[in-house]
């Protein structure tokens, strides 16, 4: 049996999922560490045969969520150096 390579749909050049080798580059997570988290269901995953991909939109929540972090602790910060 002849295996073709799954190509991810692509919108603007970005491709709307990733694997999670992808997202272990991206976010410095180890590979247990993403898995862990799969399974605790806190990662969002889209299954392709034995292919396990991660929605971007997942990405984009995630630095959503840490640039708020940055803002909030910035804000402290400011707050209590006056």
């Amino acid at each position: 049996m002849n295996k073709e390579k799954i190509q991810t749909k692509k919108v603007a050049g970005v491709s709307r999922f990733f694997s999670i080798a992808e997202l272990m580059m991206r976010t410095g997570l180890s590979r247990s560490s993403i898995n862990r988290q799969i399974k605790a269901g806190n990662i969002p995953i889209v299954r392709i045969g034995s292919r396990i991909l991660i929605p971007y939109s997942y990405l984009e929540t995630l630095q959503s969520t840490a640039e708020a972090a940055v803002m909030v602790k910035e804000e402290k910060n400011e707050e209590l150096q006056q």
